[in-house]
């Protein structure tokens, strides 16, 4: 995040810019001066924006709790955030996913880091990959539940958890489900060749851990995963093979079969992690 000096300096090449983009406004046809108008009004209203470095503003994000050198919140689009009370919060240990709403203006702590006025957050259910087996053949518990579908967040990925939505179906009002996500190295579907690339199968498993007999159509969870394990099991193989980026799909048991002993298994579209060489 640019520094108050920073700003100010990029502010006055935007307006130097708007001053050259006003001088050749008249000297080209009018479509093109509607769509060079707007860009100047946009550059503006930027120029504006970062003017008012010294005021707070709202922000929503994902991140994850990272613990050194002292507690922070890692957020989606790579910044580092601290409150006053997050040190203190037992909830919030390093490796909780939350999504959260603060006020912040960005101005920096030290290390990277900036501070911010909590305004609440929310705890999101995680779980760490499982290298294991799992039994797609039959129905583990009859608190199992059935997924009516997997669905990715822009590749949302930070710090090692890799965040996706899933559609729970008719879990019970105030429910609440543990989600486990298997790998298995071993298994013989555990990866697939679609072209030149290499998909790795994961399988969701969806379980109920309490709550009432009313039922809900669909819940939609975003749910983070720790899939570090995965990536250094398959890094060196993927960038001996000239590729970048771990490629995998989440397999969910979207239905049942005739008897019902087994879940019919859907794959999800491809996910992606861009992999560090």
């Amino acid at each position: 995040m640019a520094s108050v000096s920073e700003s100010s300096s990029l502010k006055e090449r935007i307006f130097q810019v708007n001053l050259l983009l006003l001088q050749h406004l008249n000297q080209i046809n009018m479509k093109k001066k509607k769509q060079l108008g707007a860009f100047i009004v946009l550059v503006l209203i930027l120029s504006s924006c970062i003017g008012d470095i010294g005021n707070t503003i709202v922000y929503s994000r994902i991140g994850v709790v990272r613990g050194e050198p002292e507690k922070h919140l890692l957020t989606s689009d790579g910044y580092s955030v601290v409150w006053p009370e997050l040190g203190q919060d037992a909830l919030l240990e390093t490796g909780t996913s939350l999504r959260v709403n603060f006020k912040t203006n960005f101005f920096e702590k030290g290390e990277g880091r900036y501070e911010a006025e909590l305004i609440d957050y929310e705890i999101l259910p995680h779980s760490t990959l499982q290298v294991a087996q799992t039994d797609t053949t039959t129905i583990l518990t009859k608190d199992e539940r059935r997924i009516s579908a997997v669905a990715k967040i822009n590749n949302l990925f930070i710090d090692g958890y890799y965040f996706f939505k899933t559609d729970v179906a008719y879990p019970r009002l105030g429910e609440k489900v543990d989600f486990q996500l298997f790998y298995d190295p071993h298994q013989a579907d555990s990866m697939t060749i679609d072209g030149r690339h290499r998909i790795y199968e994961l399988f969701l498993r969806v379980s109920k851990s309490e709550g009432t007999d009313t039922l809900k159509a669909q819940e939609t969870y975003t749910c983070s995963y720790h899939i570090q394990e995965l990536i250094e099991d398959v890094k060196q193989t993927i960038l001996d093979e000239g590729k970048d980026s771990l490629i995998f799909r989440v397999n969910y048991g979207s239905r049942f079969n005739a008897d019902t002993t087994a879940f019919v298994w859907t794959a999800s579209d491809t996910m992606a992690v861009r992999l560090a060489r």
